[in-house]
C-alpha cells in the first residue's frame, strides 16, 4: 500500500493539468504542490458563484414522510439550495470560502464573500440543522457531504478575518 505521502503526491500529478493542485493543499499536509494561481482560482470561483443561488434544477434526496416534507429547495436547506444538490452546494461554499481566504484582493472575492454572507446567516443554518434534526434524516448525505461541511467549518475557522468568524459562529448559533 502506497505511503500517505506518496499517494497524496500521485493524486497531486494526476490533477495537474486540471489546474486543481492548489485546492488540494491543505494546513499541515506534507506534499510539496505548487500553488493555485489568480487565473485558476477565478475560473474555479466563477464556477461555485454560478451556482450558489441557483434553486433549479435540483435533485432532492429524502424521504417524505408527509405532505408537509414537499417543500422547495431553498425552504428544505437554506443555506445550501444551490448547484444542483446539498453535498454540491456545500463543497461550492467551501471553495468559495477557501479561495477568497487565498485571494483576497482578486476581483471575485468580493462576489465571494458576498455569497457566503447571504447563505451562512443563523437563520439559515438553523433551517439547515432543523432539517437535519426531523426523524428519519440523521445519515442525510453522510459521509461524503458532511465531510465538505466539515471541510467549511475548518476553512471558516482558520481565515484570520472577522466576517469568517462572524460565518462560523453562524454555524453553532
Amino acid at each position: 500500500m502506497a505511503s500517505q505521502p506518496g499517494l497524496l503526491a500521485r493524486i497531486a500529478l494526476a490533477v495537474r493539468p486540471l489546474g486543481l493542485i492548489g485546492l488540494l493543499a491543505a494546513p499541515g499536509m506534507c506534499v510539496a504542490m505548487p500553488a493555485l494561481d489568480e487565473a485558476a482560482a477565478e475560473r474555479f470561483a466563477s464556477l461555485a458563484l454560478h451556482c450558489a443561488h441557483m434553486e433549479y434544477p435540483n435533485k432532492i434526496s429524502h424521504t417524505l414522510g408527509s405532505d408537509a416534507d414537499v417543500r422547495p429547495p431553498r425552504e428544505l436547506a437554506p443555506a445550501f439550495f444551490g448547484c444542483y444538490d446539498w453535498h454540491s452546494s456545500v463543497h461550492g461554499h467551501w471553495l468559495l470560502a477557501r479561495l477568497a481566504r487565498q485571494f483576497p484582493q482578486a476581483p471575485f472575492a468580493a462576489n465571494a464573500r458576498a455569497a457566503l454572507a447571504r447563505s451562512l446567516t443563523p437563520p439559515h443554518i438553523a433551517g439547515e440543522v432543523a432539517y437535519f434534526q426531523t426523524p428519519g434524516r440523521a445519515s442525510y448525505e453522510r459521509p461524503y457531504a458532511l465531510a465538505w461541511l466539515l471541510l467549511l467549518a475548518a476553512e471558516l475557522r482558520a481565515w484570520d478575518d472577522p466576517q469568517a468568524r462572524q460565518w462560523s459562529q453562524a454555524r453553532t448559533a
